[in-house]
């Protein structure tokens, strides 16, 4: 076989991405973590949410809700470039 020949089909390729992530290893902090770890309060959190500039929540169980851990580390990273990269997803869509 060819060494530059893909086993997925074209429209499989377009999306796979960088900015894909591998959740199987992420982990999943509660408002607590998140709030620490951040500096904000949970109800700054939860308007920054709202409005689109922070990250989505994840549905544990009926009544628990939790971010994932490098979607938290990359908004620290760089507040103003995580709002302007959910933005860019959003308008794809």
């Amino acid at each position: 076989m060819p060494k530059n020949v893909s086993l997925l089909p074209d429209a499989a390729m377009e999306f796979v991405t960088p900015a894909a992530k591998d959740r199987r290893t992420d982990t999943l902090w509660r408002i607590a973590m998140v709030a620490q770890r951040t500096g904000l309060s949970r109800a700054t959190i939860y308007r920054l949410e709202a409005a689109g500039n922070f990250p989505n929540r994840q549905q544990i169980s009926p009544r628990c809700v939790g971010w994932y851990g490098s979607d938290i580390e990359d908004f620290i990273a760089d507040p103003k470039a995580f709002i302007q990269t959910v933005k860019r997803r959003s308008a794809r869509r």
